[in-house]
């Protein structure tokens, strides 16, 4: 993991992580971008250590870590913007330097974080909402 990686995850620099890299389509046409990693030393060797192979490929982060007993309690995002860069703007098929949406994801059980993503989406196409519960 890098340090910023490895900082999201509450590891070491340099542990290993399971790297995952998605394009969404909607339509045939790339929507969105994400790279998720996981630490391995939570899913080696486990049914869920390949995100899209096995028993549970495809599901998302709350039912695969359920599966070893991780129970998710909360979500954590961070959401800005700033320019694509280049190799995004050609996965995303927008101009170079469009302004994409960047949203830092990060899921925690009461113990530990397990999962980390950057997700980038063209701002030209799309507005983020949320629904906040209130007690």
């Amino acid at each position: 993991m890098t340090p910023a990686i490895a900082a999201r995850l509450g590891a070491g620099p340099g542990d290993p992580a399971m790297r995952t890299v998605y394009t969404f389509l909607g339509g045939g046409k790339p929507v969105m971008l994400s790279v998720s990693w996981e630490p391995a030393a939570l899913t080696t060797g486990t049914a869920i250590m390949l995100p899209e192979e096995g028993p549970h490929a495809g599901q998302g982060v709350v039912e695969r870590m359920a599966v070893i007993g991780q129970q998710i309690t909360r979500a954590e995002e961070t959401v800005a913007a700033r320019p694509a860069l280049a190799a995004e703007a050609e996965r995303l098929g927008i101009r170079p330097g469009g302004i994409v949406l960047t949203i830092t994801r990060t899921y925690h059980t009461d113990q530990a974080a397990v999962e980390t993503a950057d997700i980038v989406l063209p701002a030209e196409r799309y507005a983020v909402t949320y629904e906040v519960p209130v007690r």
